[in-house]
């Protein structure tokens, strides 16, 4: 075959294969090639298609580019309610203990506050030694104890002990005894108010003398308050 019509027909053939090239695009412009799974014999029959509009979807009217719609999600924010916070109420340390400073004459049949003159302690500074008195500063339930130590004669004799609020008995022990000495204690739980007066009496039917010692003493401690 002479040069030239070979040529001719190496140059027909790369047409032919250029025409094939730019049939199978679709449509002939774009970089990006992306497989859509649909075939057609209008834009050359393959799956594949190269755009720059991206992928086409195929519909019974043709072929039209897929939108994606993103709705805008509301956050509904519901109102937190407010807890109701009481107010806790601080009670102020309440606790005392005295104890006798010096013998004390009791005259026989007399009744008689009893003297305890020496502090240990007052954690709310509601003990008076001088009075020997307990005045609360807040309302509440308290607890006391209250101790004599009592010497007379060897005559046969009864003797009581009270403890008192605005001088009124709020409890009381009675004993007798035939021996020259006698100890007597009484304790109760009671429901006091600000500014009520607690203290403590003695009776006894035979004259004699209340001894300083540890086994004459007073104390209280608050409990638990109240309105």
């Amino acid at each position: 075959m002479p040069v030239k019509k070979q040529a001719v027909r190496i140059a027909a053939k790369g047409s032919v294969k250029a025409n094939k090239a730019v049939r199978t695009s679709g449509y002939g412009h774009g970089s990006c090639t992306k497989k859509c799974g649909h075939g057609s014999s209008k834009y050359g029959g393959s799956s594949t298609k190269k755009s720059g509009y991206g992928c086409k979807k195929k519909s019974e009217y043709g072929y039209k580019t897929e939108k994606k719609v993103c709705k805008t999600v509301k956050y509904v924010c519901k109102p937190v309610s407010k807890k109701t916070c009481k107010k806790a109420v601080v009670a102020r340390k309440s606790a005392f203990r005295a104890v006798s400073a010096i013998a004390q004459s009791v005259i026989a049949g007399a009744t008689v506050q009893v003297n305890y003159g020496i502090e240990q302690y007052d954690l709310g500074r509601e003990y008076n030694p001088a009075t020997s008195t307990f005045r609360p500063k807040q309302s509440g339930i308290y607890s006391f104890i209250a101790s004599v130590f009592f010497t007379s004669t060897n005559d046969p004799a009864s003797f009581g002990l009270a403890i008192t609020v605005n001088g009124v008995p709020v409890a009381t022990e009675t004993t007798s005894s035939a021996s020259g000495g006698v100890t007597l204690d009484v304790s109760t739980i009671v429901k006091l108010r600000s500014g009520d007066d607690v203290q403590v009496e003695f009776f006894t039917s035979l004259a004699g003398s209340i001894v300083p010692s540890s086994a004459t003493h007073f104390e209280g401690v608050l409990n638990r308050i109240t309105k």
